[in-house]
């Protein structure tokens, strides 16, 4: 059980980083991009996934990264949870 609350505390704490990354990427993209693709008849779907998305892959990115090494941090703070798998092994490096 404890293993278990480790491990859905780690995945919450973790998607917050991924989350705050995309949101802002998404939203701090270039107004005349986003109005070029309109006047061309795009689609919200199709601005989202077509155009936002591909310019926003390096923020995306470092979305992930900093998700990880997130979840790198976490793993060694559930150590003080009491749990005794690869968190241990972690720790005592």
């Amino acid at each position: 059980m404890v293993i278990l609350q480790s491990f859905l505390a780690i995945i919450i704490c973790a998607i917050v980083p991924a989350i705050r990354y995309s949101e802002r990427g998404i939203r701090n993209l270039p107004e005349h991009v986003i109005e070029a693709a309109q006047m061309m008849g795009s689609t919200k779907w199709q601005l989202l996934w077509q155009v936002k998305m591909p310019l926003d892959l390096l923020v995306l990115m470092l979305g992930l990264n900093q998700t990880i090494m997130h979840d790198i941090v976490m793993l060694v703070t559930a150590t003080l949870i009491g749990t005794k798998g690869l968190e241990q092994i972690v720790f005592m490096g």
